[in-house]
């Protein structure tokens, strides 16, 4: 009958726009091993084993860990050398038109690690973190570790990504 026909288009109409429409998926440093602005690093070991720790972690607006301010999740770890931690992070559709707003007016974001500390040494800087549990990343506008200020991008933007410590 028509109506069965008409169900069925439709149907199909709906599907095929569900599986067109795709999350936004940015891509940033989350860490270096540069000291960051409290006189912290975080060893190239440690860098390591937070690449094994990241994927599936929530991804949050400035470490505030309420569930309305999880704004995705870590898909991915991209590959890099030792002293970069970079990762691809998919983002729920209440966030993306606020986040694509920002990055499409130019504003510099960056990402936060939030963790807890297992191992590491004191040094007259600051802290040597040798070992961490991962527990969050959050997009934030000003980073303790300057180096992943302004890597915030889309993947229309992806491109050489220069360290920019002072």
């Amino acid at each position: 009958s028509s109506t069965d026909i008409n169900k069925k288009v439709t149907k199909e109409y709906v599907d095929s726009l569900v599986q067109e429409e795709k999350p936004l998926i940015l891509e940033a440093i989350a860490s270096t091993n540069s000291v960051d602005l409290e006189g912290d690093y975080m060893t190239n070991d440690c860098l390591e084993d937070m690449k094994q720790q990241a994927v599936g972690l929530s991804i949050f607006l400035d470490h505030n860990h309420t569930i309305d301010k999880i704004v995705g999740t870590v898909t991915e770890v991209i590959e890099t050398s030792s002293d970069v931690f970079k990762i691809k992070f998919s983002v729920l559709p209440k966030y993306e038109w606020y986040i694509t707003d920002l990055l499409e007016n130019g504003v510099n974001l960056g990402l936060s690690i939030g963790a807890s500390v297992l191992d590491y040494d004191n040094t007259d800087e600051g802290w040597k973190i040798n070992k961490v549990k991962l527990v969050e990343i959050s997009i934030v506008a000003i980073p303790a570790n300057w180096d992943t200020f302004g890597t915030v991008q889309t993947s229309k933007e992806l491109g050489e990504v220069t360290a920019k410590c002072f």
